[in-house]
């Protein structure tokens, strides 16, 4: 799943400070949008099953400043997103 976030919500932020869940999962970037290309099955992504679908959901979070990086702005941000796929028993 892949979620978009547009650059003017986040102001001054950069692509290096936004991930999923797993802070292994960074996003990416174009002119106008951040990105987040999170696989269902993996960035920490959760899965639950509810009656005949399955909702994946995941987060874009801040990442953590590491210790010898200098930091002025960190983007107070945390966006939720799901997925939910309907499961058809033909």
């Amino acid at each position: 799943m892949v979620i978009a976030i547009p650059k003017s919500l986040l102001r001054g932020a950069d692509r290096e400070h936004i991930r999923a869940l797993d802070v292994d999962c960074q996003a990416s970037e174009n002119l106008t949008h951040f990105f987040l290309d999170v696989p269902l099955t993996g960035c920490g992504t959760k899965s639950r099953h509810a009656n005949s679908s399955v909702i994946y959901s995941n987060e874009a979070l801040p990442a953590p400043p590491m210790a010898d990086d200098v930091v002025s702005h960190v983007p107070d941000l945390e966006f939720h997103f799901t997925v939910i796929t309907i499961v058809r028993d033909w």
